[in-house]
């Protein structure tokens, strides 16, 4: 079975960010990073690598 592992982050109040953030991990691996592997290849294709997991 996976573990879903949910992180808040504190509000910043130096940055002017109105709120905290929200870090999601699949069994130990940030969802972002994986979500970012997977849109790679698309990404690359297109010319524009940097958009992959933004």
């Amino acid at each position: 079975m996976n573990v879903l592992q949910l992180r808040l982050q504190a509000a910043d109040s130096c940055s002017g960010v109105a709120g905290g953030g929200l870090e999601m991990f699949i069994d130990g691996q940030d969802l972002l990073e994986l979500v970012r592997q997977v849109e790679v290849p698309f990404a690359q294709a297109e010319g524009c690598p940097q958009l992959a997991g933004a």
